[in-house]
C-alpha cells in the first residue's frame, strides 16, 4: 500500500490524463489493508478529464482502511474546467462488499469535488451492488462527502440504483461514544452532497442506521 493508499490496487489520474478506460471485471479484493482504500483506491488530479473506471461483477471482502473506504475509496481533486470537457466517471456495477471496515465508509468512501457553474458533473454510479456486514464508525456501508477546490460551488450527485444494504453495523470506541456522539450514523452517510436512489433499494438488518 504505497503512500498508504490502495492496499490491493491504486489508480491515479494526473496531469492532462484523458480518455483512459480502466475496466475491472470479475475481480476479487480480499484481506487488503491501507490507510485509504483498503482494497482499491482511485484519485483524479490536476486537469485529468474524460477518464472512466468501470468495476463489474467484482467482490470486495474483508478489506480494511484505517481512515476511509475499507473496500474502495474514490476521490476527485480536479479543479473546475469548462463544460466542453468530459467528466471523469466511476461506474460500479453488480459488485459485492462483504465484511469490510474503516473509520469512514466501511465498504466505500466516495468523495467528488464541489463544482463551479460551468464544470462538467462527475458521474458516480453504484448499480446492482450489495453491501453486507460492513463496519465503520461513520457510514458502515457508504460514506459520501465532498472535496472543496472552488470558491463557487455546486453540489455533486452520487446515484444508487437497485442496491441492497444489509447487516451493516456501527462499532464505536468507548471514548468516542462519549466525546463525539454524532459519530455512528447510518449504513449510508452523506455529508454535503446529493444522492439519487433509483429502482428498488433494500435496507435491512442494519445496526445503528436510519
Amino acid at each position: 500500500d504505497a503512500f498508504g493508499k490502495g492496499g490491493g490496487l491504486a489508480l491515479f489520474f494526473k496531469g492532462t490524463a484523458s480518455g483512459n478506460n480502466v475496466i475491472l471485471s470479475n475481480c476479487k479484493f480480499q484481506n487488503n489493508r491501507a490507510i485509504w482504500g483498503g482494497g482499491l483506491h482511485a484519485e483524479f488530479h490536476d486537469a485529468a478529464m474524460g477518464n472512466v473506471i468501470e468495476i463489474n461483477r467484482s467482490n470486495f471482502s474483508y478489506n480494511s482502511a484505517t481512515v476511509g473506504g475499507g473496500g474502495l475509496r474514490v476521490a476527485y481533486y480536479t479543479p473546475g474546467y469548462n463544460r466542453n470537457k468530459t467528466a471523469n466517471k466511476v461506474l460500479l456495477r453488480s459488485s459485492t462488499f462483504v465484511g469490510n471496515n474503516a473509520f469512514m465508509g466501511g465498504a466505500t468512501a466516495l468523495l467528488p469535488s464541489l463544482l463551479r457553474a460551468d464544470d462538467p458533473m462527475p458521474e458516480i454510479l453504484v448499480s446492482n451492488c450489495t453491501f453486507d456486514s460492513n463496519e465503520a464508525e461513520l457510514g458502515s456501508a457508504v460514506y459520501g462527502s465532498y472535496i472543496k477546490l472552488s470558491s463557487v460551488s455546486l453540489v455533486p450527485v452520487i446515484a444508487f440504483q437497485m442496491c441492497n444494504f444489509i447487516n451493516n453495523f456501527l462499532e464505536l470506541q468507548m471514548d468516542r461514544r462519549i466525546t463525539e456522539p454524532y459519530i455512528g450514523i447510518g449504513a449510508v452517510y452523506l455529508n454535503g452532497i446529493h444522492a439519487k436512489f433509483y429502482g428498488i433499494i433494500l435496507f435491512a438488518n442494519n445496526s445503528g442506521s436510519a
